[in-house]
């Protein structure tokens, strides 16, 4: 684990209680190793502000490889319940034709929503890994929905395609 060391006094906060407010005045605390950022705590009267400064990017902030591969990293960690959710509604479709594809839809979505769930809730902090590399959750969610629902709409198509072909 990192330390965190003081610019201006010696008392000291672990990195995982920067939200206690311990001080009275202006302090900066940096975590070098970690998370690349600088915390300031600010107390003035009963206001009390943590304010966090990340490093700008280096980077560019277009899609490059690592980025890529980093949203499949997160895409990966759902896949396989979003991929089965999917073949189910191609299976439904194949069996029943283009009348439950209604239904079907909005089983994707209910479905994708507790996957949603699930991911904020029990793998919250795996966010903090993307954060540091630079990918927003908005950017992560985005890129993971448009991509489960072009996998579900090819298999849909290939299931109503088959559904065609073997009635």
């Amino acid at each position: 684990m990192c330390k965190n060391r003081k610019r201006e006094k010696s008392q000291y906060l672990s990195e995982l209680d920067f939200k206690t407010p311990v001080l009275t005045n202006s302090c900066f605390f940096v975590c070098n190793f970690h998370c690349p950022k600088i915390v300031a705590y600010t107390s003035i009267g009963a206001k009390s502000k943590f304010r966090t400064f990340a490093p700008k990017s280096t980077t560019n902030p277009d899609i490059n490889v690592k980025n890529i591969k980093l949203y499949f990293t997160f895409y990966k960690s759902f896949c396989f319940a979003s991929i089965l959710i999917s073949f189910v509604c191609a299976y439904f479709l194949f069996k029943y034709g283009l009348p439950v594809y209604s239904p079907l839809f909005w089983f994707k979505i209910i479905t994708f929503a507790l996957i949603f769930y699930y991911i904020k809730e029990y793998k919250s902090k795996e966010f903090y890994f993307y954060k540091n590399l630079g990918i927003s959750k908005k950017a992560l969610w985005i890129f993971s929905t448009s991509l489960d629902f072009i996998i579900y709409i090819v298999v849909v198509i290939t299931g109503l395609n088959l559904h065609g072909k073997f009635t």
